[in-house]
């Protein structure tokens, strides 16, 4: 089986009931439980959140 590296851009919209975006931020990172899962050719062997960021699609 040949290792490969994929990277994925997901967008995710929330609400939150936090008076900041960091702290909506800090605790999407510390609490969000994701999953990725395998197919019969692949397995998926690790995953990482490597970076939150603001995004606004409706900005120019």
């Amino acid at each position: 089986m040949k290792k490969h590296f994929l990277h994925l851009t997901i967008i995710v919209e929330v609400d939150s009931k936090l008076k900041s975006l960091s702290d909506t931020i800090q605790e999407f990172e510390r609490n969000t439980v994701y999953s990725l899962s395998s197919t019969q050719n692949v397995r998926v062997l690790a995953t990482d959140l490597l970076k939150t960021q603001k995004f606004n699609p409706l900005k120019p």
